[in-house]
This record gives C-alpha cells, structure tokens and sequence, in this order.
C-alpha cells in the first residue's frame, strides 16, 4: 500500500508542467520523515524513507499551484522543516527526485528563476565632457589629437547564482588610424571584478581617432557555457564625429611695478598649473597646444579712472604676443594684501578681460583663471547679458583623462568660483564646452595678420595705439564680437578688401580698447574705421605700420638688451652678445632717420646691416645653448631676436 501511494504521489508530480532542469543546485535530504506534498502548503508523511522510493532514477516531476516556492539555492533540509513558512526562499519551479542509497537528492530550479543575463548597457567616449554634440547631428563630437577614453557600462541581472570568479569577456571595437579596420581591446574581469568596478571598464586609447563619422562598438559574452535570458543585447555601438580643431600659442609676461603693487611671487607654477588645466578643458589636441612663459616683465600702467590702467596692460600683452606670434597673450599679476587689482581699485577679482583684446591679465596663485579669461576673449559669456548673467551657473560632469580623474557635479570655470592653487571640482560645462568646440572648429588658413590696437572714447575720439603686421599667425577674425564699429581695408582704388564688424565695451566707463588680428590682404593701402556706417578716422596703413615699427625698434632692444644683462651667464659670454645688440640697435635707429628723411637707399643699408648682426647674436646663442647658456634663456632670446629681424625686414620692404 505505502509502495503504491509513493507511486502515485509521484506520477502526479510528473504530469505537472514538464521543463528542462538547467544546471540545477543540489540540496541532501536525509533520514527524512517528512517531505513537501506538491502544492508545498501541507507535509505528506507518506514517504517515510528511501525504500520507498520506486526506482533508481525517477523523472522529472513539476511542482504549481503552490503559494510559496522554494529558491534553487535551498541550503540542506530536514525533517524539522514542517510547513511552507519554514522554506528559506521562494520560488521553486522544478523537483527532481532520485534514490541512491538511502539518502534523497532533491534538485531544484525556480519558476520565477531567470536565467542571468548580460549587456551592454551603455558606450561613453570622453575627452572633456560627457556626450557633446556640437551641431545637434546625434553624434558624440570628438576633438581628433586630444587624449580619449570610453566607457563600457555593462548591465548585469540574475547573476547571484554564478560563481563570483565567472569570467566575462568584454570586447571594444575602434576605428583604426589610417585604415578602415577596427581595434578590438579585450578585457576578460571577473564577475567580482566587474562589480568592484561598478559594472564599468574604463578604456584609454594609446592611439589617437582618425578624422571623420565612425562607429565604436562594444560586446559582453561569459566565457563559460552560461544559458543567457537574453541574446539579443549582448552588443551594442554609438556614433562618433572626430573633428579637426585649429591649435592655440600662449604667451605669458610678467606684469609688475614695484613702486605700486607686489611683485609676481609663483609666476613659474602659475603658468604650468593655468597652461596644464587649459589644455585640458579646452577643445584642442595635444600638440596643437603650445605656450611660453617669457622672461622679460612689462611694466605695469598707472591706475586710472574706470580700470584705465589695466585696459592698457591688456593691450600690452595682447601686442607683444601677437608680434611673438602668439594667438594670445596673459598678463601674470599679483594677488592677495597690496595685489595689482587692489591698486587699480577692483580688489578681490582674480582675472580681466576686455571685449576684442586678445590679451587679458590672470592673477599669480589661481590656477584655472587664465582659462576663464581666455574663454571671454571667444566671446564665451561676456557681457552678452546684463551684468548679474555674465557667470555660468550650470554644474560641470566630465573626464580628466590625462590625469585619470571623473569630475562630477562640478563647478564650471566660466562660473564666479574658482579656488586658491586648485584644480578641486573645477571643470567646464558642456554648453560652454560646445561653444568653445565650435568657435575652435574655424578653418585656419595661417594668412599673414595685422594686429590693430587703440582706445575709442565715448565722445566719439579713437587713439590709435601701435599697429603690427605678422607675417605668420592665426586668423581671429571669427573670435571678434561684432558691435556698432567696423574695420574696413581699401586698395588705393577705395575698394573694400576686408571689412570687420567690432563691439567695445563702455560698461560704466568713458573708454574702451580693442586690440585683435585680422587677416592682412594684399595690396592694403587705406584703412577706415567707422561707427554706425559713418566714417570717424582715415589713414594710410603703409605710413602707418612704417611709423609704429620705427618708434618701437629701440624699445624691442631696450628689453633684449634688458634680458641679456640679468641673465645668469658668464660676464664675457654676456659681454659679447651685448655688444652685438648695441651695435644692431646703433644701425637700427640711424636706418630709422634716414627714413625720415627721405634717404631710402642709406636707410635699407643701415637696417639690413643691423639685421645681418642681430643675426649673428641668434648664431651666438644657438652655438652656447645648453652649455653655457640655459635652453630656457636661450629660447627666450632667440624668439624675441628672430621677431626683430622681421621688423627689420618689414621697414626695409617698405622703403624700396
């Protein structure tokens, strides 16, 4: 009779919902006196020991209508397991039952056990901040040079079963530079592993995107024969854009006056730090990216009424660097008791920039102002809005992928605060970071420029400042803030060959300055500069330009001669290239006289000869670099000696 209710017993279980046991867990019942009746909510003691279990190998038996399951994890169970509230987990699904000696070994799976699943849940390529899209096309825009890393976030689920050193294999696929194949980088983690690293593999590229639309690609499969719920996610891409951006030179000065305000205390690490930081944030390749820190000190305007003093220092910088080459120029201050912008009457502010001057002035100490500063001269947040708008307010998320470090929920540095020798949770946002993105995205043609600088009054006066042309430099024109003023270039014939729209900003101020580069046409010969359409100053450029390079030749000496003297170099080394540039600048100011009278042809032999010798200062300074003179000092007067020689070579072209 017990025989045939056993029998019984368990060909109802078996007519129940047939399913395939998948790997399923083993739990050991034994000497067991009570056991589960199929709907799991009463205990049958009909089974009451293994000699009544029917055969050796019973069939599957499947087990519904139960209020609570069993999980398939169940830890080992006995007779004092009575009733359903006793059972440690819910769930079970499929009961497998087999004799072997005595002891039952009850296999179990879940109903509502799925299988585990894995997939890419997302693909984040990074340089500054997350997912920027410059032109709304869908795509993540990339800057091509600029260090990249991408993150594969992986999606796990029902994976508590597995053992923890369960191997996945995660595969990412990037275009090849050069070529139209894909770089596969593999990562093998464990599923421990995955989870210390929050589900996500942080891959950085060795190798720089090649230009153009692309498609990056991620996979995650187990290793092992694991049955997943789901095979159709296991891949997964994004679009890409890498873009060509034009690069960015920096020139740094000093700028000090003792008498007035401290002197620059950390100008060196000020610098780096600002320079490090920039090329960070900005949308520029690595090695597009170049900036000096120059050893001559500019001496500092006195203060004037509404900042007049510091709108001149900008505009220093902004000339010096533009005759350096530079796309921009910065300005080192003081800061902190008895600073330079206490002395000028705004204390506190850590930076200055000016609508159209491509200068601006950064305070020693604060190392992620000159981005700031730098930002406005593109035109980024400045003064577009009333005066309590002028600071972003959004928060900053990105990558600093040279250092590694995530920034999250950060400051922007086109906001007000910015920290005291700190790069802490200052970023960029990615509003500002599109507008940088796109204003860098300009088709630089390297055309030879013309650096215009002056000061327009409200009364209607312009004073003109001094005039460059550079035969080699960035094209700005696009960073210039259009206003009521504009520039215009006219051949001799009064025919329009560049025409430039420009603001200047007269914010609680009787004067405003501009100086920026525009490009330098051929055959320019007449320049008008007018308000509102109506004209309000013209001049010959050739006269111009012939005028100012004369009246500044013997200051570009005065400070090369300036910088030799405190250069820490042997007396006779020092004493040989002083000669030189004493002799240079003797013929230099006698060729600038014979110009003015008239003397053409003793003029062009005066300033070839100072050429010639400035020359051979350069040749001196080459044959001794590194060996008796610094390789920093060295390169500091051979640039400002190599732009000379061009100054020169433009008077002597424009008296033929």
């Amino acid at each position: 009779m017990k025989f045939f209710k056993a029998t019984l017993l368990l060909a109802i279980l078996f007519l129940f919902f047939q399913t395939t046991v998948a790997s399923p867990n083993e739990i050991i019942i034994e000497d067991v006196e009570t056991i589960w009746g199929p709907d799991l909510t009463t205990a049958s003691n009909d089974v009451i020991d293994s000699t009544d279990a029917p055969s050796q190998n019973l069939s599957e038996a499947s087990v519904s209508n139960a209020d609570t399951f069993w999980s398939p994890d169940l830890i080992t169970a006995s007779s004092d397991i009575t009733d359903s509230t006793d059972a440690p987990f819910p769930n079970l699904f499929e009961v497998c039952v087999s004799h072997a000696d005595s002891v039952w070994n009850v296999n179990l799976t879940g109903e509502e056990f799925l299988k585990p699943d894995f997939w890419i849940k997302e693909i984040r390529p990074v340089q500054v901040v997350w997912k920027p899209d410059i032109n709304d096309d869908g795509r993540i825009d990339l800057v091509a040079g600029k260090p990249t890393m991408v993150r594969v976030e992986v999606g796990m689920e029902n994976y508590e079963s597995l053992d923890k050193d369960t191997q996945l294999e995660i595969k990412l696929f990037l275009p090849e530079p050069g070529g139209d194949f894909l770089i596969p980088k593999i990562y093998r983690p464990t599923i421990e592993q995955l989870l210390a690293m929050n589900k996500q593999i942080d891959v950085y590229l060795d190798f720089n995107l090649p230009l153009g639309d692309h498609i990056i690609t991620a996979e995650v499969y187990p290793l092992s024969e694991i049955e997943e719920s789901d095979l159709s996610n296991n891949e997964d891409s994004v679009d890409i854009t890498v873009k060509d951006t034009h690069g960015l030179n920096i020139k740094y000065f000093r700028v000090e006056r003792p008498e007035s305000y401290k002197p620059v205390e950390t100008y060196t690490t000020t610098t780096e730090k600002n320079s490090e930081f920039l090329s960070a944030i900005y949308p520029i390749a690595e090695s597009e990216f170049d900036y000096e820190a120059r050893n001559e000190i500019i001496e500092g305007h006195k203060r004037e009424w509404f900042e007049g003093g510091i709108k001149k220092d900008c505009r220093e910088v902004a000339k010096r660097a533009k005759r350096l080459g530079a796309d921009k120029g910065v300005g080192i201050v003081s800061f902190g008791i008895n600073d330079y912008f206490g002395y000028h009457g705004i204390p506190g502010i850590g930076g200055k920039a000016y609508r159209n001057v491509e200068g601006v002035i950064s305070a020693d100490h604060l190392w992620t102002t000159t981005g700031h500063e730098i930002a406005h001269t593109y035109g980024l947040r400045y003064w577009e809005e009333v005066i309590l708008k002028q600071f972003c307010e959004n928060s900053s998320f990105g990558f600093w992928v040279s250092k590694p470090q995530e920034i999250k929920n950060g400051v922007c540095i086109m906001s007000e605060g910015r920290g005291y020798e700190t790069f802490e949770n200052v970023w960029i946002c990615n509003d500002c970071y599109s507008y940088l993105f796109k204003k860098f995205r300009e088709n630089k043609e390297d055309p030879e420029i013309l650096v215009v600088d002056g000061m327009i009054y409200e009364d209607g006066r312009i004073e003109l400042g001094e005039w460059y042309r550079v035969q080699e430099g960035m094209d700005d024109l696009d960073e210039i803030v259009p206003g009521d003023y504009s520039l215009q270039i006219l051949d001799e014939k009064q025919n329009i060959l560049q025409q430039v729209s420009f603001d200047v900003e007269f914010w609680e101020t009787e004067s405003a300055p501009f100086t920026f580069a525009i490009p330098y046409p051929q055959d320019a010969s007449i320049v008008r500069i007018l308000y509102q359409n109506e004209v309000i100053i013209k001049f010959d450029l050739g006269t111009k330009l012939l005028n100012d390079a004369i009246n500044t030749l013997p200051s570009d000496y005065n400070m090369l001669i300036k910088n030799v003297e405190e250069a820490s170099i042997q007396q006779g080394i020092k004493n040989s290239l002083l000669s030189k540039l004493i002799n240079a600048k003797k013929k230099a100011e006698e060729g600038t006289v014979y110009i003015k009278e008239g003397r053409y042809k003793l003029s062009k032999n005066m300033l070839t000869s100072a050429s010639n010798i400035v020359q051979a200062f350069i040749n001196e300074v080459n044959a001794l670099k590194g060996k008796k003179i610094s390789e920093e000092e060295a390169n500091g007067f051979i640039s400002w000696a190599e732009k000379m020689i061009l100054t020169l070579q433009d008077q002597i072209a424009r008296t033929l």
